[in-house]
């Protein structure tokens, strides 16, 4: 039987960070031993290659499909006569890659599957997303709406949301909790108590999983107040 393929599309127009972010992301999500496609969707022609090389002369002379094979990976071009839909080119990369745990489509504003918002204060607009397809916003603007907000820089907290709403995941710790740990959630509670958001800050800065943190806070008898994703 066929695998169905988790997605989550990331979307924000130009400018808003949303390429640099992801870039960061898949680094996390690498870091937790998934298996990632990631597809980028552009409104402009591409060529397989520049101009005058010999996959774009294959390319131009007609062929429907031209592959060019290099000792570290392989670039495949496919001609569509109407731009391929999103499914066909998951099932490309699917075929590729084999079992992929997930699915990130950078655009594709318009597909109805979860999406994530990269927003910045000073973009001029916003894309209109239906709030039932909304699972997170990442900006440096104060939080509105109901969708969970994350910071430009928290790729670790969106990771996890990732993991919990998408992948249908707990989170759970990646480590034990080490000395170093314990003692940076000693120094950044105060009177025993800890935010969520500098908790996971906190995570992303000492590159450990939510969990460990709030182990680590268990283990000090300091609370974390105000979790949005329960993974303290």
């Amino acid at each position: 039987m066929k695998k169905t393929v988790p997605v989550v599309g990331l979307v924000g127009y130009s400018g808003s960070g949303k390429t640099t972010f992801l870039e960061k992301l898949i680094a996390v999500l690498k870091s937790r031993g998934y298996l990632l496609g990631v597809i980028k969707h552009t409104h402009h022609p591409v060529d397989l290659d520049q101009k005058g090389k010999d996959t774009w002369r294959h390319a131009r002379a007609g062929a429907d499909v031209v592959a060019l094979a290099s000792p570290n990976g392989v670039t495949l071009f496919k001609k569509f006569a109407a731009g391929p839909a999103p499914q066909e080119v998951m099932d490309m990369a699917v075929a590729a890659a084999g079992d992929l745990d997930l699915i990130i489509f950078e655009g594709y504003k318009k597909e109805k599957w979860p999406k994530i918002e990269v927003y910045r204060h000073a973009a001029i607009e916003r894309p209109a997303i239906p709030a039932g397809e909304l699972v997170a916003v990442v900006t440096d603007t104060a939080p509105a709406g109901p969708a969970p907000h994350f910071g430009l820089d928290d790729t670790a907290g969106v990771a996890d949301l990732i993991e919990r709403v998408i992948l249908k995941k707990e989170c759970a710790a990646m480590s034990e909790i080490k000395p170093e740990v314990l003692e940076a959630v000693r120094l950044a509670a105060k009177e025993g108590r800890l935010s969520c958001t500098q908790a996971r800050k906190l995570a992303e800065e000492l590159k450990v999983a939510p969990k460990v943190v709030g182990n680590a806070a268990n283990e000090l008898k300091i609370k974390i107040k105000s979790c949005e994703l329960g993974c303290f």
